[in-house]
C-alpha cells in the first residue's frame, strides 16, 4: 500500500463526529466566556478553554525566603514531593465558580485561589496567602514568590510531525503568530493612576480572540526591603550596598516555538538558574576578598526583566510576604484594546474589591442551595461531617474536569496488516479533543475509559447538561469501528507528565477493550427525561430545570448517540470472542492478556482490559478463556440501551432477543458447583470464569459477585443465596470497612500487585449497594438479608471514607480491608466520590 493510501485509510477507519459533538454541546449558546474553566487539572491553579490551542493562565509559587526552594516548583499536582501536604476544592460548581486551598504544612502556609466568572464580564481571581501557625510562633511570615503566567501553545505537536514526515521532511509552514500573541503594556499606558502599578496584558488569540489581562497591585504582603549578605555588610559598610528592592513586579515576555510555550516552568527555573549563577560567582569573589567566614543571607531570586513584543509566553513575578492578598482579572474583549479605553476601568471594578467578594458569597450560597437541594443528605440522617466530605466529593469531581487535545499513539498499527512499521501516521491516530473527568489530579490527570463511565454518575447528578457534553466528547473519541481507546494521553503536555516507568501506558493496543460504563450515566439521563414531570417537581436545581427544557426523548443528539452505542457494544462482541476447540463463538473474553505480562508478586498474567489488572484468573492465556464480567457487562449494557434505543424512538425488538440469549447463556457458559482454582472447600455455587481447558478459575471476589452487582440473577436465584453468604463472610468478602475485592481466604489475596487481590474499591461497592438497594432487598426470599447487608456495608464504607479524609484531608485510589487506610494514590477524587451518591442513596442508571 502507498504511503498516500495508507493515510486515506487511517482517515476512513477513524471517524470524528465533530457533529456529534456539536449536537450535544449546542444544547446551551456558549459565549467565549461561557467556555473557559479550571480545565487544567493537572496544575494547582490553571484556567483555559475548551478549545483546542486556547490561551492558558494560571498560577505558580516557590518559597522565596528559602534557598533554592524554586528548584521545586509549585506547578504540576504532586504526591507532595514539592511540599505540598494538602490541595483540595472546597467549592466547585462545574462552571462558574471554585474556591481551592493549597496547604504546605512544613512551611506553615495556606494559599486560596478563589474564582468567579461574571458571563457580562469576565472572570476574577483572588489569591490569598496565610499562615497555618499560631502567631505567636510564626513571626515573620515567609516571602513567597507568586508567579502568574499566561501562554499560547499547540496541544499538540504530533500532528505538526505527521504533515512533516508525510512531506519528506520538509519544513514546517507554521509560524509563531499562527496561534496568536501575548503583549505586556508598560505602566505608562495605564489609562488611569490607580492602574499605574499593575500588571498589564493584551493579545490575540486564534482560538480565543482578543483578550485583556490584569494582575493588580497586591492590598496587603508587600515585603520590606530583603536583606543582605552579612559578610557583604561587614565587608563594605551598610550605607553602600542597597537592599533588594521586592516592592514592584518583574515581568518578562518570551517568544518561543508554539510546540513550547506550555514549558513554562523549564522556563523559570533557567531564568532563576542564571540569577543563582550570578550570586554564586559573586559569593566566590566575596570569599576571594575576605578570609573572614561568615555566612551568607540569599538574595530572593528574581526574574531579569525582558520583553518581546508579541510573545507566546509571559511571566510576571511578585514577592510577597505571608499574609498577602492580590488579584487577577481576564476579560475576553471584542476587538483589541490599547489600555485608552474607558470602559475598561468599569469592567475591572466589577471582578475586583468588594464587588468580586459580594459575587464569590453570592455562588457560594447558590452551590450550597443547590447541593441541598439535589442530595437532601438532611433527610437521611447523617452527621454534619458526613455532608461537609459530601461537598468535597462533589467539588473535586467537578475541579478534575479537564479539556484536552491532541492524538492517541497505537503500540500497532490500526490497519489489518499485523507488520511492523515506521510510519509514523500508522500508529498515531488524528487529533481529538476531549472534555472529560479524571480519576487523580496528581496522577491521573487525564482520560480513562472505564472510571468515566463511574465519574459522569455523579456529575449528571449535577449538571446533566455538562455531563452529555463530557459524554458526547468521549464518545467521538473513538474509531469508526466502535474502539475507543481506554486511557487518553492527549497532547504533549500530558504526556509529558508521565513517569519514565509507566511510560508504556502512553501507547494503546487497538485490540484492548474496556467495560462499556459511558452506558451507565446515559442511562441515568434517559430515567430524568422519561420522569420529566417528577423531576421539574423534585428538581428546582438549574442545571437540571436547563436539561429537562433543553432535551427531550427524540431529540436527533439520542439517535447519534444510540448509533454510536450500537458500534461500541458490537465491537466488543465482535472481537472480544472466545472460541471452542472448533473454533466457534463460545462466550466472551478480555482480549490482551499475555504470559509475559505478570504481576509483581505471583505469576498471574494481569487482564488491563477487564479494569480489574491483577484479580486472578487462568494461569495460561488462551483463545477459548471465558470470562464472566464481561458476559456480564455485555449482557447488562444491551439491555441498558434498550432505554436509550427508546429514547431515540428506535426499534429495540433485535437487542431485546440479544439481551434474553445472553441471558439465557449465563449459566450454561459460567456455572461451577466447585471451585477448581481459589476455595475448594467451598460449597456455594457461583458463577465463574472458565480456563479454556474445561476448568473453572473460580477466585471469590468482586469477579463472582458480577452477576449479582449488575442485576441479572432472578431474585430467587440460589446464586444470590450463594453470594449474600460470601458477602457477609468476615474471612471472605466482609471486612469492617466494605467489600474486599478478593476473598481474605483465596490463595492469591493480597499477591500479584496488590491491586484487585484484596484492598477496597469504592465503584464496585456502589455496584453492590445498587443492586442490593433496588433489586435483592425488594422482594424475594432473600430480600431480609440484602436488606441487612445493605445497611452493614452502607454505613462501614462510609464511616471509613469519611474517617480518612478526617485523618489525611483526601479520598484515596483504595482502602485498605484490614485498618481501612487509604492507600495508593492521594487525592483519588475520580470515582471514589461516589461516597456522595451512596450517602443520598442514588443508585438511578444502574437498573
Amino acid at each position: 500500500m502507498t504511503s498516500k493510501s495508507k493515510w486515506i485509510a487511517l482517515l476512513c477507519c477513524f471517524c470524528i463526529n465533530f457533529s456529534f459533538v456539536a449536537s450535544s454541546t449546542s444544547l446551551v449558546n456558549e459565549t467565549q466566556l461561557d467556555l473557559w474553566g479550571t480545565f487544567r487539572p493537572q496544575t494547582y491553579f490553571g484556567m483555559r478553554a475548551k478549545v483546542p490551542d486556547s490561551l492558558q493562565f494560571g498560577f505558580t509559587w516557590f518559597i522565596a525566603s528559602k534557598n533554592d526552594d524554586y528548584d521545586r516548583i509549585r506547578n504540576y499536582v504532586s504526591n507532595g514531593e514539592d511540599g505540598v501536604s494538602l490541595f483540595s476544592w472546597l467549592v466547585h460548581d462545574g462552571r462558574d465558580y471554585g474556591h481551592e486551598i493549597v496547604e504546605e504544612e512544613r512551611n506553615g502556609i495556606r494559599i486560596h485561589f478563589e474564582w468567579v466568572k461574571d458571563s457580562q464580564v469576565g472572570i476574577g481571581i483572588r489569591v490569598k496567602g496565610e499562615s497555618l501557625l499560631e502567631e505567636s510562633m510564626s513571626g515573620q511570615g515567609h516571602l513567597i514568590s507568586l508567579l502568574p503566567y499566561l501562554f499560547v501553545s499547540s496541544d499538540e505537536s504530533l500532528s505538526e510531525r505527521l504533515k512533516q514526515s508525510r512531506s519528506e521532511g520538509a519544513k514546517s509552514t507554521s509560524s509563531d503568530e499562527s496561534l496568536g500573541f501575548i503583549r505586556q503594556w508598560d505602566q505608562s499606558f495605564a489609562p488611569h493612576g490607580d492602574f499605574q502599578s499593575d500588571v498589564h496584558w493584551t493579545g490575540y488569540t486564534k482560538a480565543n480572540g482578543p483578550f485583556y489581562a490584569l494582575l493588580k497591585q497586591p492590598k496587603n504582603g508587600l515585603p520590606q526591603m530583603a536583606r543582605v549578605s552579612r559578610r557583604t555588610k561587614l565587608r563594605k559598610g551598610m550605607s553602600s550596598v542597597p537592599s533588594q528592592d521586592l516592592s514592584h513586579s518583574r515581568s518578562i515576555s518570551l517568544s518561543l516555538p508554539q510546540t513550547e510555550s506550555w514549558k513554562y516552568e523549564a522556563a523559570i527555573k533557567t531564568l532563576l538558574d542564571e540569577f543563582k549563577r550570578l550570586r554564586d560567582k559573586e559569593d566566590i569573589q566575596d570569599e576571594l576578598d575576605d578570609e573572614e567566614q561568615i555566612s551568607r543571607t540569599s538574595f530572593v531570586p528574581l526574574l531579569k526583566e525582558h520583553r518581546d513584543d508579541k510573545a507566546s509566553l509571559s511571566i510576571t513575578q511578585r514577592v510577597l510576604q505571608v499574609p498577602f492578598e492580590l488579584e487577577f482579572v481576564f476579560i475576553p474583549t471584542e476587538t483589541q484594546i490599547d489600555g485608552s479605553e474607558e470602559w475598561l476601568s468599569e469592567k475591572v471594578s466589577a471582578l475586583t474589591g468588594q464587588k468580586l467578594t459580594e459575587k464569590f458569597l453570592e455562588k457560594r450560597e447558590a452551590f450550597e442551595r443547590n447541593f441541598q437541594t439535589t442530595y437532601q443528605l438532611d433527610k437521611k440522617g447523617l452527621p454534619l461531617e458526613f455532608c461537609q466530605v459530601a461537598q468535597y466529593a462533589l467539588s473535586n469531581m467537578l475541579g478534575g474536569i479537564g479539556f484536552f487535545h491532541g492524538s492517541t499513539i497505537l503500540s500497532q498499527p490500526l490497519s489489518h496488516s499485523r507488520q511492523a512499521s515506521d510510519e509514523l501516521y500508522d500508529v498515531i491516530l488524528p487529533s481529538v479533543s476531549l472534555l472529560t473527568a479524571t480519576p487523580s489530579r496528581n496522577s491521573f490527570a487525564r482520560g480513562f475509559l472505564w472510571d468515566e463511565g463511574f465519574h459522569q454518575l455523579l456529575v449528571a447528578s449535577w449538571d446533566p447538561l455538562l455531563s452529555l457534553e463530557c459524554l458526547s466528547y468521549w464518545l467521538s473519541s473513538g474509531t469508526s469501528t466502535g474502539w475507543i481507546p481506554r486511557e487518553q494521553a492527549l497532547g504533549d503536555e500530558i504526556r509529558n507528565l508521565f513517569p519514565l516507568h509507566v511510560r508504556e501506558f502512553i501507547m494503546q493496543d487497538p485490540k484492548i477493550a474496556n467495560p462499556p460504563t459511558l452506558i451507565l450515566p446515559l442511562r441515568k439521563l434517559v430515567r430524568e427525561l422519561q420522569s420529566k414531570e417528577k423531576s421539574i417537581q423534585e428538581n428546582s436545581h438549574s442545571h437540571f430545570t436547563q436539561f429537562l427544557s433543553s432535551m427531550n426523548c427524540g431529540h436527533s443528539l439520542w439517535k447519534d448517540l444510540s448509533r454510536r452505542l450500537r458500534q461500541v457494544l458490537s465491537w466488543l462482541e465482535n472481537t472480544q470472542v472466545s472460541y471452542s476447540s472448533s473454533g466457534d463463538w463460545n462466550g466472551f473474553r478480555w482480549l490482551g492478556r499475555d504470559i509475559s505480562k505478570v504481576g509483581s508478586r505471583g505469576n498471574m498474567p494481569l487482564t488491563f482490559a477487564s479494569g480489574i489488572d491483577d484479580y486472578p484468573r487462568a494461569l495460561v492465556p488462551n483463545d477459548g478463556e471465558r470470562h464472566l464480567d464481561l458476559h456480564c457487562w455485555m449482557t447488562w449494557a444491551w439491555n441498558a440501551t434498550k432505554d436509550i434505543l427508546e429514547c431515540a424512538d428506535e426499534e429495540t425488538n433485535s437487542v431485546s432477543h440479544k439481551v434474553q440469549r445472553l441471558v439465557s447463556l449465563l449459566e450454561p457458559l459460567h456455572h461451577s458447583s466447585s471451585h477448581s482454582l481459589g476455595n475448594r472447600e467451598s460449597g456455594n455455587s457461583l458463577l465463574c470464569d472458565f480456563d479454556g481447558q474445561g476448568k473453572s478459575i473460580c477466585h471469590e471476589g468482586y469477579l463472582t459477585l458480577y452477576p449479582l452487582a449488575l442485576g441479572l440473577l432472578p431474585v430467587d436465584s440460589p446464586y444470590v443465596d450463594s453470594i449474600l453468604k460470601l458477602m457477609s463472610d468476615d474471612n471472605k468478602l466482609h471486612s469492617k470497612y466494605g467489600l474486599r475485592s478478593l476473598s481474605k481466604s483465596d490463595p492469591y489475596y493480597q499477591q500479584g500487585d496488590g491491586y484487585w487481590t484484596g484492598p477496597i474499591w469504592i465503584p464496585f461497592n456502589y455496584l453492590v449497594l445498587a443492586s442490593l438497594h433496588e433489586v435483592y432487598m425488594k422482594q424475594g426470599p432473600f430480600k431480609e438479608t440484602a436488606k441487612n447487608l445493605y445497611s452493614t456495608i452502607r454505613e462501614e464504607l462510609l464511616s471509613n471514607v469519611v474517617k480518612e479524609y478526617q485523618r489525611t484531608g483526601f479520598f484515596w485510589e483504595q482502602y485498605s480491608d484490614v485498618d481501612g487506610r487509604g492507600q495508593r494514590t492521594r487525592g483519588f477524587s475520580g470515582w471514589s466520590s461516589l461516597i456522595l451518591l451512596i450517602m443520598a442513596e442514588d443508585y438511578s442508571g444502574i437498573f
